[in-house]
C-alpha cells in the first residue's frame, strides 16, 4: 500500500457550516499492528483540498510520492482528541461535550494517521476509521 517505512496521511471531513454540533465521544477503529497512533484535528482550513495528502511534519523528508504534502490544517489548528496503542473507546460524561460548526472556528475535522511500516505483501488494504460521536441537542 505505501512504498516508505513510515507515514502520515491526513484526511478531511467537513462540518456542515449552518449547523452546530457537539462531539461527545470517539471509537476508533484501528489496531496497533497497523497504526503507530491516530491524532483528529478541528481545524477552520484544512491543509490541502486533497481526500488524503503527507502530512508529516516530523516525518523524513523521504516522503511517499503519491501524495501531496501539506499541514493537517492550513488554519485554525487544534488537536482534539488523540489515540494510540489499541485505546478504548473514549465517550464524554453525560452533558459534556465541545462545539464544532456554525458558531465554533472548527469546520473541519482532519483524521492524521501515523503508519510506522510497510504492511506485509499480505495486506492489500488497509481500512482505518475513527467514528466520531456527535449531538445537535442543547440545553
Amino acid at each position: 500500500m505505501f512504498s516508505k517505512d513510515e507515514l502520515y496521511l491526513c484526511t478531511p471531513i467537513r462540518i456542515a457550516p449552518q449547523k452546530n454540533f457537539y462531539v461527545v465521544g470517539f471509537k476508533p477503529n484501528a489496531s496497533m499492528h497497523t497504526a503507530h497512533h491516530m491524532l483528529l484535528y478541528g481545524c477552520s482550513q484544512p491543509g490541502s483540498n486533497d481526500s488524503a495528502w503527507s502530512c508529516g511534519e516530523m516525518q523524513s523528508n523521504e516522503i511517499d510520492d503519491r501524495y501531496n504534502t501539506a499541514s493537517p490544517c492550513k488554519s485554525g489548528s487544534q488537536i482534539v482528541y488523540a489515540w494510540a496503542r489499541d485505546a478504548p473507546r473514549l465517550q464524554l460524561p453525560p452533558d459534556v461535550g465541545f462545539l464544532i460548526g456554525r458558531d465554533s472556528p472548527i469546520k473541519y475535522l482532519v483524521l492524521q494517521v501515523h503508519y510506522m511500516t510497510k504492511f506485509p505483501g499480505k495486506y492489500k488494504a488497509n481500512i482505518l476509521a475513527l467514528t466520531v460521536a456527535v449531538s445537535t441537542i442543547t440545553n
